[in-house]
């Protein structure tokens, strides 16, 4: 494969990233530059153990459920389900899906493949545990 077939390859939904119509109204209205859909998806997302900044505990009851959604598509309906529908707004805990580092990194490369930027996951990372 050489590198124009890789980057439209990684331009692809894929099951995974798939999203739906309603999803891709809202990640419309997002910039286009990848530093800020990065910052996008890191203020979607609230790690179930909890942050490093105490703003959310661990998840419990009815909400523990949501830590299994897997495809974007139901990720992003969800979040939208969760407040004012749309995804550039900040959001308390309460509004943000329940996931992890693979959550934060699914989220992304669906909004940039939706913008057309190529984009593939080999590590998620996220800011969220203090070290030690």
């Amino acid at each position: 494969m050489d590198s124009a077939e890789a980057a439209n390859a990684w331009r692809t939904q894929s099951g995974v990233t798939r999203i739906s119509a309603r999803s891709g109204r809202a990640i419309d209205e997002l910039p286009s530059n990848l530093t800020e859909l990065r910052a996008v998806s890191q203020r979607l997302v609230a790690h179930y153990l909890g942050n490093s900044d105490g703003s959310t505990g661990p998840i419990s009851g009815e909400r523990l459920k949501e830590v299994d959604l897997r495809y974007a598509r139901t990720m992003f309906d969800h979040l939208l389900d969760l407040g004012q529908p749309t995804l550039s707004r900040d959001r308390s805990p309460d509004e943000r899906l329940p996931g992890c580092c693979r959550d934060f990194a699914v989220l992304f490369v669906s909004m940039a493949r939706h913008k057309g930027i190529p984009a593939r996951v080999r590590v998620g990372y996220a800011t969220y545990f203090k070290p030690g």
